[in-house]
């Protein structure tokens, strides 16, 4: 019985630490602050502290900040073809660079426990909840990072010009990104 309120004591401890301070923008320009924590395709906050929690899928929500410290990180849920998820944002404007990290873990019989999951790359543009993926980190096959970066900026030229001409790698997304929204969108 010790054991088990052990247990349960640990677990509230170390599930009211994952709460940080959060604020919620509603696609009707509202806004909500009290405390969040993010999960996997779903955002769980609290006005107080203390209070109940509420779960929030993507329905009205237009973006996410959750304070740790001195850094903001603000998260916005997107489409990935049929799946939406709630990604965080790297570089905004015109052009959005999105980051989805997927973890978590296996069993198989044969090689016990084992973590598997990802980050993926996507690019949104301003007003889309559709998200085109970019590479994903550690993929053994992935698209054309440059050929994907033309057909989505197709209408940057110069930019254009600076992924034929292998300026940009896929570890440049965010100044590729960058370039486009200082540059290119008029």
């Amino acid at each position: 019985m010790r054991f088990i309120l052990l247990c349960f004591f640990i677990f509230q401890f170390t599930n009211a630490q994952n709460f940080n301070d959060a604020e919620v923008f509603f696609s009707n320009g509202k806004s909500l602050k009290g405390y969040g924590k993010i999960g996997f395709r779903r955002f769980v906050f609290k006005k107080d502290k203390d209070g109940p929690t509420i779960g929030y899928k993507h329905i009205g929500i237009d973006s996410i900040q959750i304070f740790r410290g001195d850094s903001i990180t603000t998260y916005q849920f997107k489409r990935d073809k049929q799946e939406v998820y709630l990604m965080r944002v790297i570089e905004s404007g015109e052009a959005t660079l999105l980051k989805n990290t997927i973890s978590g873990n296996t069993y198989s019989p044969q090689f016990g426990f084992q973590s598997v999951g990802g980050t993926t790359y996507y690019i949104s543009k301003k007003g889309d909840l559709e998200t085109t993926s970019i590479y994903t980190e550690g993929a053994v096959i992935d698209k054309s990072f440059r050929r994907t970066m033309a057909k989505v900026f197709k209408s940057c030229p110069s930019l254009i010009e600076k992924l034929e001409n292998k300026e940009y790698k896929k570890s440049d997304v965010r100044e590729v990104v960058g370039y486009f929204n200082k540059n290119c969108y008029f």
